[in-house]
């Protein structure tokens, strides 16, 4: 159940930090969804998962990667120059990568500033669970 509530928080957030940027990707008068919870049955929907599943495997071997050869600096920031903790510091990195995103648009689905960003988003919802947000 708390894999459940965290993959529901990061999709809820991710929405509202889309719906900040402009109404780039969403417009203003859409409503949050709700997280679906029904079970996938259809062929379609089986496809999707499988390219999901391809995606987040992608993402997941980035952080493995990643945490080799920076640790978690992401969620532990040395604070050499800044006092800002984990939550304030990928804030800051998101707004700046959907900036980027913004600007130059996105290539495909492995663009590099869109899986930093959806690796941004994952760590931010991991540091308000740990900062107890939710």
């Amino acid at each position: 159940m708390g894999e459940r509530n965290l993959l529901h928080n990061t999709y809820l957030l991710s929405l509202k930090i889309l719906r900040m940027c402009d109404g780039i990707w969403m417009q203003e008068h859409v409503n949050t969804p709700e997280m679906p919870t029904n079970t996938i049955t259809d062929k379609g929907n089986a496809e999707t998962l499988k390219e999901l599943k391809t995606l987040l495997d992608f993402i997941y071997k980035t952080f493995e990667k990643v945490n080799e050869d920076y640790g978690e600096s992401s969620l532990n920031p040395l604070s050499l120059f800044s006092r800002q903790d984990s939550v304030d510091v990928l804030c800051l990195r998101v707004d700046y990568k959907i900036g980027k995103i913004k600007e130059l648009g996105i290539q495909n689905p492995k663009d590099p500033n869109l899986v930093e960003l959806t690796e941004l988003l994952l760590l931010l919802s991991v540091a308000l669970k740990r900062k107890g947000a939710y």
